[in-house]
């Protein structure tokens, strides 16, 4: 009996010695976890801050553009007033030069009427 009751006693040993050595695992797991949940929540707040961050490039990008849109519409809008301008000039000085034209050829034609007539005056009086 005392070699069963021995047998039994090295099997209790033994089971202390896993149940020593799983407890031992487990709280090795359990502070790995924690470490791990550490991590975890120190990303997600990288993240978190991350998003932010990104949302707030984002709106100034947006508004970037909303700006240069604004400035690029006001641009044409400026340029087709100044060639509107231009153009109503253009149309007014070539007026100004059909008008110089014609009285230089009214001009001309008097001038070679007035000729004419200084030739036959002159021919009359021979």
């Amino acid at each position: 009996m005392t070699e069963r009751l021995d047998r039994i006693e090295a099997l209790v040993g033994r089971n202390a010695e896993g149940i020593d050595t799983l407890l031992g695992a487990v709280s090795t797991i359990e502070v790995s976890n924690r470490e791990q949940a550490a991590r975890v929540d120190t990303l997600v707040a990288k993240i978190d801050e991350s998003n932010r961050r990104f949302e707030t490039l984002r709106l100034e990008a947006q508004n970037d553009r909303d700006e240069y849109r604004a400035l690029f519409n006001d641009a044409i809008a400026e340029m087709r007033q100044q060639q509107s301008a231009w153009q109503s000039r253009f149309d007014a000085q070539q007026a100004v030069i059909e008008r110089l034209l014609l009285a230089i050829l009214d001009r001309d034609d008097a001038q070679e009427r007035l000729q004419a007539r200084i030739t036959r005056l002159e021919q009359q009086a021979r």
